[in-house]
């Protein structure tokens, strides 16, 4: 009876309300009843008087109330809508149904429990693109947006544990409300909005992304999830993250870090430097370049600059004192050293140089030299370094070598598959058996060959025939003898003028014979006295008779002197001197040439000994000697009368008994010098790969008939050559990529291209000269058979450079700069020695490298005594503070 009653009560109302709403539409009328009851308040209100809970009756009401109200089109709820944004700026999804005002809806509320009102209900979650906009406009701190986003999950499960009003949304539809949304990285974020490329930005599957300049650099400490990894997937958080001072900074590090060194700024800016800067830079670095090349002091250079101010030349108001020159000076002398290394390395094979002596300064000074292949085509020997010594031993030797290696020529650990031979004179501490240098290098490098220098080898040969010829030793000392007394002494250098000029004569200062033991000086001590004999006894003479032009020691050795160069003996013994030491100081000459090669030095040794040995004969030796004559019992030469000297019991005194001794003399220097040329040089000769490395003298290849005849011995032969010095070298050759057997058949090939090339040459052209160009055309064609071919052109034959660069240390530092540091002294030796000169030198890769290096000091001014009554003024630089920067 009960459920009769609703059933009624409620089609009334359902019948009541939806006659009144379609006349209100029809008419358009607003009822004011009508406008808060709407679809969901009658669909609650059936329910709460259907409910068992309603106090009506406990009874199945509900279900058909339910199915009734789905089967009526026109009290179906519709699905609730998000509405706008409120402005406090929080978040509020409304139904659509409408909310009855008034007390019969809150009196629905209160009874209802389990019915949620609008007011408790919470929003669904919002999309990407509504999140996006609010994230724009949000100024929330990370850990505040992390509280929001737990508190709407939160909110949205709890919202789904309560009841549903909407009873016509499908299971489907619930799991997908339940279910929490997951955000990914957007390739968008990659750009901002001013079209900028995000690259330091970076992710991982898009689900954790990071900052990967603040990961490298970021170190202030603060907390920054973006060095470990954010996991909030928010633009916002890159917005919020690309704004930060660290990350500015990190970002700025990582860039410069990435810029290649032509673009770096310190690089520009020596392109931004004004061009009139850069001319006075330059005019500076000639400067300088001349101070060192000609072996003037840092001194000159302030000089130097007021007289180039005063011609007219702008060289600014700064870096003008000497300390600035020096420091100009060691960047040059840097620069050079730069491109060596650089060309070291590019060779295949090295060879070192080394010799050692004591400086100005009491420093013992050890020279190092390296002969390469410049572009790997042509040799060349230039200087390295100048080490100073503890002490002049083999470690402290050995360490130098292998520091400048190491060091000087940037090769590393490297050294020992490029350095092939080694070079030095002939002291004991460098080649000794035991310990000597070359000893020890053999210890770290076992396919080393250490040679001795072949300039030094031959003036070991003639200082040990002056000990075994007494005649001989007499007219070496003779010719110290005669340089002293007019060296010493200026009054007997005028004497021996006036007497040249009466005579007409071009008089020669009498040289030094010893000293540096080179050959050629007893050559041109010989020249002068021969030359200048005529002249010279007359000037003696002069000093005997007139005891007036000079003291008695002078008179004395003036005696002494003349007996011996007017001797008859000493006349002849000299002619013979003229030829021998011509032949001999001819090879020592090829031995201190840098074109000299291996080659060379096994043509000149043949040609010296077949010339000394022809020079034995007797007849030979007396038409050296026709010169001097003998008329009415009177020898004469050059018009001076000679004496026999005083005779000798059972010897006759005349010119052909004086003759006859001399000729004796001679050939027993003659047969001495082959003697210790044979045992000198043998070992040299005899060396087995040394020996081999001549398969490359074209001038020993038999002609192209003469070899059809002969069988394939010869091949053979120069095939076992060649593997010889495959077997020596086989390491460093290794390392080059050399084939063997590559090798063999390229040099027969070889051969023959190199026959037609000589036949077509008027003249034989040099060892070096006709290989150079070989390697120049042919060098990808024959590749495994040049690598042999290098090696024997890296083969030094002497150390003539070490003294030369000794020389030249003696000229730089002198008495007056024996306060050289070895540092200072090194640059101003490589500038002196290198190719370059004052016109083709280029200072631009010296300025660049001494800007980058920072040791600028732009307010530094020319010092001096300052002139007085004037005040110090402060000296203005033309150069910017932002080019300094």
């Amino acid at each position: 009876m009960l459920n009769s009653c609703i059933f009624v009560l409620t089609s009334l109302i359902s019948a009541t309300t939806s006659v009144t709403m379609s006349r209100s539409a029809k008419f358009g009328l607003r009822i004011p009843g009508c406008q808060s009851v709407n679809m969901s308040k009658q669909t609650s209100l059936l329910r709460f008087l259907s409910s068992p809970n309603s106090g009506h009756g406990r009874g199945g009401g509900r279900r058909s109330n339910d199915t009734q109200d789905q089967d009526d089109p026109e009290i179906q709820e519709t699905p609730p809508e998000p509405s706008e944004r409120e402005e406090s700026g929080t978040r509020r999804t409304q139904f659509s149904s409408g909310e009855a005002e008034g007390e019969g809806g809150a009196h629905v509320r209160e009874e209802n429990n389990n019915i949620p009102g609008p007011s408790t209900a919470s929003a669904p979650p919002q999309s990407e693109s509504d999140t996006e906009e609010t994230d724009s406009g949000s100024s929330a701190t990370e850990e505040e947006e992390e509280e929001d986003e737990s508190d709407s999950d939160s909110a949205t499960e709890e919202a789904a544990k309560r009841p549903k009003l909407c009873d016509q949304v499908s299971l489907d539809e619930k799991a997908k409300k339940k279910k929490k949304k997951q955000y990914k990285f957007q390739d968008s974020w990659m750009t901002d909005d001013k079209g900028k490329k995000r690259w330091w930005l970076k992710h991982s599957r898009r689900r954790i992304m990071w900052c990967e300049a603040c990961k490298k650099y970021d170190k202030s400490g603060k907390r920054n999830k973006f060095i470990k990894g954010c996991t909030s997937m928010r633009i916002k958080n890159v917005r919020k993250h690309e704004k930060r001072p660290e990350h500015k900074t990190a970002v700025k590090k990582l860039e410069a870090e990435n810029v290649p060194v032509q673009q770096r700024p310190m690089q520009k800016a020596v392109l931004r430097m004004e061009e009139k800067k850069i001319d006075q830079m330059q005019c500076l670095f000639r400067t300088s370049f001349y101070l060192a090349k000609q072996g003037r002091p840092f001194t000159d250079f302030p000089g130097i600059m007021r007289l180039q101010k005063k011609n007219g030349i702008d060289v600014g108001q700064t870096y003008l004192n000497d300390k600035e020159a020096r420091i100009f000076v060691d960047f040059i002398s840097e620069e050079m050293r730069k491109k060596l290394s650089n060309a070291v390395k590019d060779s295949d094979f090295i060879a070192i140089l080394a010799d050692g002596s004591t400086d100005r300064g009491s420093i013992e000074e050890e020279v190092i030299h390296v002969r390469y292949l410049k572009d790997n085509l042509e040799p060349t020997t230039v200087f390295v370094a100048l080490k100073p010594l503890d002490r002049g031993d083999a470690p402290h030797i050995t360490e130098a070598v292998v520091t400048a290696l190491k060091e000087d020529l940037e090769l590393g650990e490297s050294w020992r598959d490029k350095l092939t031979f080694a070079c030095f004179d002939g002291a004991p501490v460098n080649m000794g058996n035991l310990s000597g240098v070359g000893v020890r290098l053999l210890e770290e490098c076992p396919h080393l060959i250490v040679l001795q220098c072949c300039a030094h080898r031959l003036e070991l040969v003639f200082k040990d025939v002056l000990k075994e010829v007494a005649y001989f030793s007499t007219v070496h000392d003779m010719f110290t003898t005669i340089y002293k007394f007019y060296h010493y002494s200026p009054l007997n250098w005028q004497g021996l003028k006036n007497a040249a000029e009466a005579l007409h004569i071009q008089v020669l200062k009498p040289p030094k014979a010893t000293g540096t033991r080179w050959l050629p000086h007893q050559e041109r001590a010989l020249k002068a006295i021969t030359g200048d004999h005529p002249a010279l006894v007359q000037h003696l003479g002069q000093l005997v008779e007139h005891g007036q032009l000079g003291s008695g020691d002078s008179r004395d050795k003036a005696k002494g002197i003349l007996e011996v160069v007017k001797s008859v003996k000493f006349v002849l013994f000299a002619l013979f001197l003229a030829k021998y030491l011509d032949l001999v100081c001819s090879v020592s000459k090829v031995f201190q040439d840098n074109e000299s090669t291996l080659e060379s030095v096994f043509r000149r040794v043949d040609s010296v000994v077949k010339s000394l040995t022809k020079l034995c004969s007797p007849l030979k030796l007396t038409r050296l000697m026709s010169e001097v004559e003998e008329r009415d019992g009177t020898v004469l030469w050059k018009g001076s009368t000679l004496h026999m000297g005083r005779a000798q019991r059972g010897r006759p005194s005349d010119l052909a008994a004086h003759r006859g001794e001399v000729i004796r003399d001679c050939q027993q220097i003659l047969n001495s010098t082959l003697h210790h040329l044979g045992r000198r040089f043998d070992a040299l000769l005899s060396q087995s790969v040394l020996s081999a490395a001549r398969v490359f003298q074209f001038s020993s290849w038999q002609q192209e008939d003469e070899e059809e005849e002969e069988d394939d011995t010869e091949d053979d032969i120069e095939e076992d050559k060649l593997r010889k010095i495959y077997r020596h070298f086989q390491r460093p050759l290794e390392v080059n990529g050399f084939e063997l057997e590559s090798a063999l058949r390229e040099w027969h090939e070889l051969k023959r291209v190199c026959r037609t090339q000589l036949s077509g040459m008027r003249r034989p052209p040099s060892f070096k000269d006709f290989w150079v160009m070989m390697l120049r055309r042919e060098e990808q064609e024959y590749r495994n058979v040049f690598q042999l071919l290098r090696l024997v052109l890296t083969i030094p034959i002497h150390t003539a450079e070490c003294e030369r660069s000794f020389s030249l240390m003696n000229r730089v530092k002198t008495d007056w700069r024996s306060c050289l540091a070895p540092a200072c002294l090194t640059s101003l030796m490589a500038i002196s020695l290198s190719e370059q000169s004052v016109e083709t030198f280029d200072p631009v890769p010296a300025i660049r490298l001494w800007w980058t290096a920072g040791r600028r000091r732009p307010s530094t001014a020319p010092y001096g005594p300052r002139p007085r009554g004037e005040t110090e003024t402060p000296i203005s630089d033309s150069t910017s503070s932002e080019e300094e920067q």
